[in-house]
């Protein structure tokens, strides 16, 4: 989507989650993503390699980077 559009949804999830409402959220800017979650949750060749606070996820920078060329072995690992 174009980034306009995307800052747009990104204003409507804000806007559900402090309404109390859950949303989940698939997202490939990580760290836009991480910066309004709760939860955080890494998928790679279909297996969970992360589950767990969205806020200490982002503090992992070595762990963000690693998202472009994630591998399950490499995440589970350094986990």
């Amino acid at each position: 989507m174009a980034p306009l559009i995307v800052q747009e949804v990104f204003k409507v999830v804000v806007g559900a989650r402090k309404e109390g409402i859950s949303v989940l959220l698939v997202e490939q800017n990580v760290r836009a993503a991480v910066e309004i979650a709760d939860r955080a949750y890494v998928l790679d060749d279909g297996r969970v390699v992360y589950a767990g606070d969205a806020a200490e996820f982002a503090k992992d920078e070595k762990r963000v980077r690693a998202l472009a060329g994630a591998s399950a072995e490499e995440w589970t690992a350094s986990a």
